[in-house]
């Protein structure tokens, strides 16, 4: 009986099969055995020798040009947020630039009150502490009016303007124009005489108290000699410019010195008011402190 043939012999009379036929068509085996290699594509595209580089940047895809754009018009939404608005002036304008701007616009208070736009002669900002030279050059306007309406338009138009910028130094605004430095139920005085003021002007100046009471002789005023004198000074470095609610609490602090050497810290005082003067200010200084002295003697 004839044994069934195992799965090894199956196997290589199979092979020995597939041996036979690869001898009778050898080209047919090469292309069936070994498999074709695949070729490698180049890393680089193939470049035309006679072309030339051109210097035209590409253009960028449609998303990166939308970005682009955006940036751009962001470029500009922030330049124009952080311009002056038209009429005022720049961060960093100098005190020069900003005091010919007010000098400029100081006439427009004598305007009719319904013509009068507070921002017209304003040069600083909302909120900023108003200066001094505005409050100097209204009352310059006033002493140069004799007609009773137009100083009513300049003293009005200057309060609206104030109420319109900084209300918070309407208050010393109306005291100043009063030649107060406190309601009459306070009691405060100045306690200070021309001589104490012409100690301190001739200190401020640099000049000689004699050669102050000289001049002050020939004009008559204190505050005209003032202000001749300070603008013949000239200063290595220029103190921050007066405001208003300086130069009140300024004079406050002046009336409330007592005891000893009281005298002398008040010249101090008036003494550095005189020294951050500009313009017409050092003449309505000293205006004010002699006027104010007299009111409650």
């Amino acid at each position: 009986m004839s044994s069934r043939p195992s799965a090894f012999d199956a196997l290589m009379s199979g092979a020995r099969a597939a041996a036979a036929k690869n001898k009778t068509n050898p080209h047919s085996s090469s292309s069936s055995s070994s498999p074709k290699k695949r070729k490698a594509p180049d890393s680089k595209p193939p470049q035309n020798p006679d072309s030339t580089p051109s210097d035209k940047p590409q253009s960028l895809p449609a998303a990166e040009n939308g970005h682009a754009a955006g940036i751009a018009v962001g470029s500009q939404e922030v330049a124009a947020a952080e311009a002056p608005p038209s009429g005022a002036p720049a961060a960093g304008a100098s005190v020069q630039d900003r005091t010919a701007e007010l000098k400029g616009k100081i006439a427009q208070l004598k305007r009719k009150s319904g013509d009068f736009d507070p921002k017209s002669v304003a040069c600083w900002k909302e909120g900023e502490r108003v200066p001094f030279l505005f409050l100097c050059l209204a009352f310059d306007l006033i002493a140069k009016e004799t007609g009773r309406i137009v100083i009513t338009d300049i003293v009005c138009n200057m309060l609206r303007t104030v109420m319109h910028t900084t209300p918070d130094d309407l208050v010393a605004v109306v005291y100043l124009s009063a030649n107060r430095i406190a309601p009459a139920h306070e009691g405060l005085e100045l306690g200070i005489g021309d001589a104490s003021i012409i100690k301190a002007l001739a200190e401020a100046c640099g000049r000689t108290e004699t050669q102050v009471k000289k001049q002050y002789k020939e004009l008559g005023d204190l505050g005209l000699v003032a202000k001749a004198s300070r603008s013949s000074q000239s200063m290595m470095r220029k103190p921050d410019p007066l405001t208003v609610t300086k130069v009140f609490d300024k004079f406050r602090l002046i009336a409330k010195e007592s005891g000893k050497d009281s005298q002398e810290k008040k010249k101090k005082h008036i003494k550095a008011l005189l020294v951050a003067a500009t313009d017409c200010e050092p003449q309505y200084l000293i205006r004010l402190l002699q006027v104010s002295n007299l009111s409650y003697s």
